[in-house]
């Protein structure tokens, strides 16, 4: 058609149901390649929409991994604590007894 146009057109020969078939296919071809665009636009705004979603939600689950991690290191810390304060009350405890031991020897 873009052929016959180019010949028939540089010497006037196409009338105008012909001309206004060109004309619509050449609008057809237009509208096309627009509304693929906006499908590629859409398409790709709709790709970044779920990229971030799912970045946020990662970062969601890496914060609370981290505040977990955080939590059960202090527990650790603090059980720890209560163990050595443990073990010097038991230490004490043996000091106490072996001085009230060696006292009733004196």
């Amino acid at each position: 058609a873009d052929d016959r146009e180019a010949c028939a057109g540089s010497v006037g020969m196409l009338d105008d149901d012909e001309k206004n078939e060109l004309e619509q296919k050449r609008l057809d071809k237009a509208l096309t390649a627009k509304h693929d665009t906006e499908a590629e636009e859409r398409a790709r705004l709709e790709r970044e929409e779920r990229e971030k979603y799912q970045k946020a939600q990662q970062q969601k689950l890496d914060y609370r991994l981290q505040e977990q991690e955080r939590k059960n290191k202090q527990k650790e810390e603090e059980e720890a604590a209560r163990e050595r304060a443990l073990e010097e009350k038991r230490a004490a405890e043996k000091k106490l007894a072996a001085a009230e031991l060696l006292n009733k020897f004196i």
